[in-house]
């Protein structure tokens, strides 16, 4: 089975599903603000060092009080003991959300900087001429599609076995009997009539970023999406299949995305496999 959003040498195999795409002109301004945004992020982004020295309080306290707490004698005599580690313990936490607080004033102001703000209205303005150009509805739904480095394995399946993906926001309709999966950029098309089914796939997934305008832990995701040591993480995922002739293809979508999906296209939901990335 195809995944059709694997990525190998820079080429995507969902490529061949393309209806229409913006022209070379256009995808050059996209790829500009692109690296204008690059470059932004590396101007305003926190350095190292800073980061390293909110989790080293935040940790510090936490293994301070676990030390204090830790043990089955009474509260009385762990505190006299050592108490102290208490009183660390808690100015370090104190410290640690005393930072994690500037940087998000921090990061609140850098969304006001002028260059950002004109970024941000370039972009708008690009995405919506795009979308205009390529015949996008504008009522249409997005949803997040997982793509990932195509690994190959002796035996010819597809792989991604550092399970991180690059979740591509996507709007998605249906036209001419076709669902349609667009970026700004270019509409893949896949006839309706060859989707079968929904398989979903237990094990955690990695995200690379987040594109709700709600936060991952605001009440409608927080069941979904949990921020882990490494990033965002889900525990499990949707493989949408479908067959074209005698080749089987798919794609991935989050389960936060799977009843957003659902709503345009029925397709019977199954139990699969723990993790195929294993």
């Amino acid at each position: 089975m195809e995944n059709i959003f694997s990525v190998e040498d820079d080429v995507c195999s969902s490529d061949s599903f393309i209806i229409r795409k913006l022209d070379e002109e256009k995808i050059k301004q996209f790829e500009k603000l692109s690296d204008t945004a690059n470059e932004l992020h590396k101007k305003y982004d926190e350095h190292l060092w800073f980061k390293m020295l909110k989790a080293t309080f935040f940790y510090g306290g936490l293994i301070c009080l676990i030390i204090m707490l830790a043990g089955k004698k009474p509260f009385e005599e762990k505190y006299a003991e050592r108490g102290y580690l208490l009183y660390v313990g808690i100015a370090l936490l104190v410290i640690s959300a005393a930072l994690y607080l500037y940087s998000y004033l921090k990061g609140k102001k850098n969304d006001n900087q002028p260059d950002v703000l004109k970024l941000s209205k370039n972009v708008d303005a690009l995405i919506k001429e795009g979308l205009y150009e390529l015949d996008v509805p504008e009522n249409s739904k997005k949803i997040d599609v997982l793509m990932f480095e195509k690994k190959n394995l002796s035996n010819g399946k597809t792989k991604n076995y550092d399970r991180i993906y690059f979740n591509q926001e996507r709007y998605f309709f249906i036209e001419n009997d076709n669902l349609c999966l667009a970026l700004p950029s270019e509409v893949v098309a896949i006839p309706v009539n060859s989707f079968i089914k929904i398989v979903k796939i237990k094990g955690t997934h990695f995200l690379l970023n987040w594109n709700k305008e709600e936060a991952f832990n605001s009440k409608e995701y927080k069941e979904f999406v949990k921020n882990g040591n490494y990033g965002l993480t889900i525990k499990y995922t949707y493989s949408v299949e479908y067959k074209i002739g005698d080749k089987e293809y798919n794609f991935l979508i989050p389960n936060y995305d799977l009843d957003a999906f659902l709503s345009v296209l029925k397709l019977d939901v199954i139990e699969g496999v723990k993790d195929e990335n294993k």
